[in-house]
């Protein structure tokens, strides 16, 4: 706890870092703004955008710091830090000084602002620039599917056959024919492609295998899940697999494991709110965790929660215990994206709220798409719809 506390001392939001930035006070002087090791990678990236003022038609450094901004707004799920990179990224595209890379990252932004229709016009353009381009067609097929629109999706995942390894490609493959009503089939292909497909490279076989786990969580095997997503964090800090893992454990009330699992990765905004869920559930919330949840949750509503529905509900139904305001985020989190746990989630706050009508035309419009879920059958037992 001592660590953890060290690692959440209160800073200046960006105060001298991103002279364009909008400054943000907080009302409260003990709230958490950032931790250590956001400030660290910030004053590299202040460093980094120093040397580009010297040199701005160095592209390579460009697309440097712009990653370096994807990941830290990947891995804290903040917003700001795309905003920032897309700041940083407009000039170069609206005087068309831009290679493959940059329009990659431009659509990396644009999809993780959950702008979808801009995000697949820039790859409409790069895949013209170059059709041989595997993470173009691997974004747009993730986009694709986050729609629903999995014949679009699908386009793109036979589109990497021959462009990347089997297993990747596989796993593009079954995933989406999973969604489809093939599930049991679709996880039992992918299965035994990572068994076939050990020596592929560990990027490929993380996200393999934590396709694979989402796939049994929906068949009602969660221990099996579990194992496979072992071994995903065994190899690397995989904050998704993390979460998944964590969502798994929620659902049987593992509140202790949990706490253990994310005990120190709560700098990291998904998983602090699942450590907090599990921590109200075990009544041992503490006052720190409480703060930065809340901080994260302001921060969201500051700098534009439109990619982030999906969390506030959570936070409103698991936290706060507010069913009617996790169901308004919910319900505009379904707008947006179409996955399964977009579902789920929309399920149970219709269920909290005792929605019966929305729940009826909610559940008729499931069956039309064949989803199969088991962990949506076991909140409908007993549910006349």
């Amino acid at each position: 706890m001592e660590l953890y506390k060290s690692c959440i001392i209160v800073i200046l939001l960006l105060a001298a870092a991103f002279a364009s930035a909008q400054p943000y006070i907080p009302e409260d002087p003990a709230q958490i703004i950032m931790n250590i090791r956001q400030a660290d990678e910030l004053q590299a990236l202040k460093t980094l955008r120093q040397q580009l003022g010297q040199q701005p038609d160095n592209l390579a450094l460009v697309e440097n710091i712009v990653e370096r901004y994807i990941s830290l707004g990947r891995e804290h799920a903040d917003e700001r830090y795309f905003s920032y990179a897309e700041s940083l990224l407009k000039p170069y595209l609206d005087t068309a000084r831009y290679g493959p890379v940059l329009l990659l990252q431009w659509a990396d932004i644009l999809q993780r602002q959950h702008r979808f229709e801009a995000a697949v016009n820039v790859l409409d353009e790069l895949l013209q620039y170059t059709n041989a381009n595997p993470h173009a067609h691997l974004m747009r097929a993730v986009i694709y599917q986050v729609k629903g629109d999995y014949a679009a999706a699908m386009q793109d995942c036979r589109a990497l056959l021959g462009r990347v390894d089997m297993l990747l490609a596989t796993t593009c493959i079954a995933q989406i024919h999973g969604l489809q009503g093939d599930l049991s089939a679709s996880a039992a292909l992918l299965e035994s492609s990572i068994q076939r497909y050990q020596q592929a490279n560990n990027e490929s076989l993380a996200w393999s295998r934590t396709v694979l786990a989402e796939m049994l969580v929906r068949l009602g095997r969660p221990q099996q899940a579990l194992m496979y997503l072992q071994q995903v964090i065994s190899g690397s800090k995989d904050y998704y697999a993390l979460a998944l893992m964590a969502d798994i454990l929620l659902q049987q009330q593992r509140f202790t494991e949990v706490l253990v699992l994310l005990d120190e990765y709560r700098y990291v905004g998904k998983l602090l709110l699942r450590y907090v869920i599990a921590a109200t559930g075990q009544q041992r919330l503490q006052v720190d965790d409480e703060r930065a949840l809340q901080a994260l949750i302001q921060r969201m509503r500051l700098f534009g929660a439109s990619a982030h529905k999906r969390m506030l509900a959570r936070y409103y139904l698991d936290v706060r215990n507010d069913s009617r305001r996790a169901l308004e985020f919910a319900r505009h989190n379904w707008q947006q994206q179409r996955e399964p746990d977009d579902a789920l989630l929309l399920l149970r706050c219709l269920l909290a709220t005792g929605d019966l009508d929305g729940l009826q035309d909610f559940i008729a419009g499931l069956r039309q798409n064949g989803w199969h879920d088991e962990r949506i059958e076991l909140l409908l037992t007993g549910v006349s719809v």
